[in-house]
């Protein structure tokens, strides 16, 4: 057996493109340092081709620990992209001229102020008929009668297909915004919020499980959908895989300025971190608060931003070496 057969194999997951010096690789240099066969992997930032899904990984040494730069495709985004198109398009049938809720309120007051004038109108042809009547013969009164009540006829029932098709209209656009309500605002599902995440989990997570490790590290928000995907899979397949989170970006108090992200990593969070075998914190303040907001068994670990070698104690690492 080899050396690199005999330790524990570690995945670190960054979704942006490796930064030397960043929290993700002094994680992967500890570990490494500790004993631990560690592969960093990373956007990669120029594939050159665009970064179809189809591209292969490069990989290259970081010192002990091995680089890998993944192409990240595009295709789910697109697809959402496209979907916003065709429900664009779609607008123009259910909303047409009816882009803010300005002009909806203008377009009703068109229509109330329209069918008042109308309705009036009915009313004018009896004001119309009791005045001449009285001055008319017989036959002369009835055939204004019958010709009254063919222009009262004629009113009511533009009317009554004017007011229909609003109605028509009005049940249309309020159709529309039931059925996208993710234009305006955000879902609350990651998968719809930010379908990026899709797309990095296609591209990460083929290449995480080829390595086949023993344990999963998430750096960040964006990877946690694709560290918590990547190990079950790992495990459905009989390889026993562990996965941490370390929240470093944790989502509630992020300063994110798309509303979007910073909803589909709230919504990553609550599904996946009471699944993690682990969460890190980069203080004690974000380690109390996703204590409290996810109910955590346990609190999670606190390491900041600069980890010493020596307090690596992943794998059952001792003096002699990782244990298994």
């Amino acid at each position: 057996m080899t050396l690199s057969e005999s330790r524990p194999r570690l995945a670190v997951i960054v979704a942006d493109g490796f930064a030397e010096g960043s929290r993700a690789h002094k994680t992967a240099l500890s570990a490494a340092a500790g004993g631990w066969d560690v592969t960093l992997f990373a956007r990669a930032t120029d594939t050159g081709t665009g970064g179809g899904t189809g591209d292969a990984p490069t990989r290259s040494a970081l010192g002990p620990v091995s680089l890998v730069r993944v192409p990240v495709g595009d295709t789910m985004r697109a697809r959402a992209e496209a979907a916003q198109q065709r429900r664009r398009l779609r607008r123009r049938l259910t909303q047409p001229g009816l882009r803010t809720a300005v002009e909806l309120a203008r377009r009703r007051a068109v229509h109330a102020a329209w069918v008042r004038e109308n309705t009036a109108r009915v009313g004018w042809t009896y004001a119309a008929q009791d005045a001449e009547e009285p001055a008319r013969g017989l036959a002369d009164g009835k055939m204004l009668r019958v010709a009254a009540a063919a222009v009262r006829c004629l009113h009511t029932s533009r009317v009554r297909v004017r007011d229909g098709a609003h109605r028509m209209r009005m049940r249309a656009y309020h159709w529309e915004e039931r059925h996208a309500p993710g234009r305006a605002r955000p879902s609350g599902h990651w998968r719809e919020d930010c379908p990026e995440l899709l797309d990095l989990d296609l591209a990460f997570g083929p290449a995480i499980e080829e390595t086949e490790p023993d344990l999963i590290h998430a750096a960040g928000a964006p990877v946690l959908a694709t560290a918590a995907l990547s190990a079950a899979r790992l495990r459905a397949r009989g390889r026993r895989c562990a996965w941490v989170y370390d929240a470093h970006d944790y989502a509630r108090g992020a300063a994110w300025t798309d509303a979007h992200r910073w909803s589909a990593g709230r919504s990553a969070e609550r599904e996946f971190i009471r699944r993690a075998h682990g969460v890190i914190a980069p203080s004690p303040e974000i380690a109390e608060t996703l204590h409290t907001d996810h109910g955590l068994g346990l609190e999670p670990l606190v390491v900041r931003d600069m980890p010493r070698v020596e307090a690596s104690t992943a794998g059952s690492v001792g003096p002699d070496g990782p244990g298994r």
